[in-house]
C-alpha cells in the first residue's frame, strides 16, 4: 500500500471548502496534552490506501499514527504498540474509489514486555479530520473458457472466441492484447497469450495452448488419394510396357516375315540341332550353348546356317516359308507358336530346349507342344 500525506490546508480548501481547518478535537483523557486550537491541526493530512491490501484499515491506522508522531515529538513510536492501538474511522467506504473526507479517532497503546499479558493506554488519544484517497492497484482479471484446445488443420481460428471475460474492479474495461503464433495450415503445438492492461498500467496474462491437428478422416482420404494415384501410375506404366512389347513383337514379326529361305541342306540343320541333346541346360532368356530357352536354341542353331531369327517363338512362327502340314514337313523345318519353338528331325519327332528340368531333348511333336497348334516354317531348303 502506498501511503501519502501531501495535500496542505490550502489545497484542501480548494477540494473540500466545507472542511474546517484545525478540526482536531482534544481527547477526553486527562493526560492528553492537546487542545482544540493546537498547532498540530494546522494541516489536514491526506492518506492513500489501496483495496488490494489484505487489511487496508490496519495500514491506514499505522499511517495516521506515524503522521501524528512526525508532528508531535512527544510520541515515541518505539513505545507504541501499533497492533494494539485503536482506530475508528467515520465516513470511510473502502469499496468506493476516489477521495473521501473522514474523521479518525485514535487511542494509542503502550508497548509492553513479552511477559506482560495486558496492554495499557499511554495516555494519548486524538480525533482528527483527514482525507483518504482509495485506489485500486489490483491487476485486472482475465479468464479463458479453456487453457488447452485442439483445432482442425485448415479451419478458421478466432482467438477472441476463447476469452471468457476480462474486467477491472475499477469498473472500466481493461485494454486487451492477443499474441498468437498459430498456423492453421501446419500441424503442431502453438500458444496464444492474452494480456489485459488497466488504466494505471497493471496487467494480467492468460495462456491458451493450441494443438493444430489434421482429422483422421482427412488423413485417410489423403492416403487413399495417394494410393489411387500410385495405382493409376502403375497401371499406366504397365500399359506403356505392354504397348512397347506389342510394338516390339509386331516389328519382329514384320522382320521375320521378310526372312528369306536360305539354300542349304535342311538335314544338316536337324543333325546339328540333335548334337546338343542332353548337353545344354534350359536357361530362361539364354541364347548360347552355355544355356538357352526354346527360342534361344532355335535362334542359335539357324544362326550357324546364316539365318537370323528373332528371340521370340511367336515371331519365329512367321519366319521363312509356310508348310501346310506335318506330312509335308522335312527335317530341319522350324515348328513354333506363341509359347514354344522346336526343330523337326522327321518321324513326328523334334529336338528342342524342353524345360528347366529336362534341358535340350528329343521328343514327339505332341510332347513338345502339348496338343496346342503350331506353325511349320521352312527356313533352310
Amino acid at each position: 500500500m502506498q501511503i501519502k500525506n501531501t495535500l496542505t490546508n490550502k489545497a484542501l480548501k480548494m477540494i473540500f471548502p466545507a472542511f474546517v481547518i484545525g478540526g482536531m478535537i482534544a481527547s477526553a483523557l486527562p493526560v492528553t496534552k492537546l487542545s482544540a486550537d493546537d498547532s498540530l491541526s494546522a494541516d489536514i493530512p491526506v492518506f492513500e490506501i489501496s483495496t488490494s491490501e489484505a487489511d487496508p484499515i490496519e495500514k491506514l491506522k499505522e499511517a495516521v499514527i506515524e503522521n501524528r508522531a512526525e508532528k508531535d515529538e512527544t510520541i515515541d513510536l518505539e513505545e507504541v504498540d501499533l497492533t494494539r492501538s485503536y482506530i475508528d474511522i467515520d465516513g470511510l467506504n473502502t469499496s468506493k474509489t476516489g477521495i473521501q473526507a473522514v474523521k479518525v479517532k485514535v487511542n494509542l497503546s503502550m508497548r509492553q514486555s513479552e511477559d506482560v499479558y495486558s496492554q495499557t493506554s499511554i495516555g494519548y488519544s486524538f480525533i482528527q479530520d483527514a482525507v483518504v484517497k482509495v485506489t485500486v492497484n489490483t491487476a485486472p482479471k482475465i479468464s479463458l473458457k479453456s487453457t488447452a484446445i485442439t483445432v482442425n488443420n485448415g479451419d478458421r481460428f478466432n482467438p477472441e472466441s476463447f476469452l471468457a471475460y476480462a474486467n477491472d474492479s475499477s469498473g472500466n474495461l481493461p485494454a486487451l492484447k492477443i499474441t498468437s503464433d498459430v498456423d492453421m495450415n501446419q500441424d503442431g503445438e502453438y500458444t496464444v497469450v492474452y494480456t489485459a492492461v488497466d488504466q494505471t498500467g497493471n496487467s494480467s496474462t492468460a495462456t491458451l495452448s493450441v494443438t493444430v491437428k489434421t482429422p483422421q478422416e482427412v488423413i485417410d482420404a489423403r492416403i487413399a488419394a495417394e494410393e489411387a494415384a500410385a495405382e493409376q501410375a502403375r497401371q499406366e506404366e504397365l500399359e506403356r510396357q505392354r504397348r512397347e512389347e506389342e510394338e516390339r513383337r509386331r516389328q519382329a514379326m514384320l522382320a521375320a516375315a521378310s526372312t528369306p529361305v536360305v539354300t542349304g541342306d535342311p538335314s544338316s540343320v536337324a543333325g546339328y540341332a540333335a548334337s546338343f541333346v542332353g548337353l545344354v541346360p534350359y536357361v530362361w532368356g539364354g541364347t548360347t550353348p552355355a544355356g538357352w530357352d526354346c527360342s534361344g536354341f532355335t535362334q542359335y542353331v539357324f544362326a550357324q546356317f546364316g539365318v537370323s531369327l528373332p528371340h521370340y517363338s511367336g515371331s519365329q512362327a512367321n519366319c521363312g516359308m509356310y508348310v501346310d502340314s506335318l506330312a509335308n514337313a522335312q527335317p530341319g523345318d522350324l515348328l513354333a507358336n506363341g509359347t514354344h519353338a522346336a526343330i523337326y528331325i522327321g518321324g513326328g519327332m523334334v529336338v528342342n530346349a524342353l524345360n528347366p528340368y529336362q534341358g535340350t531333348q528329343i521328343c514327339s511333336v505332341s510332347g513338345a507342344f502339348g496338343g496346342a497348334g503350331y506353325s511349320i516354317r521352312r527356313i533352310v531348303g
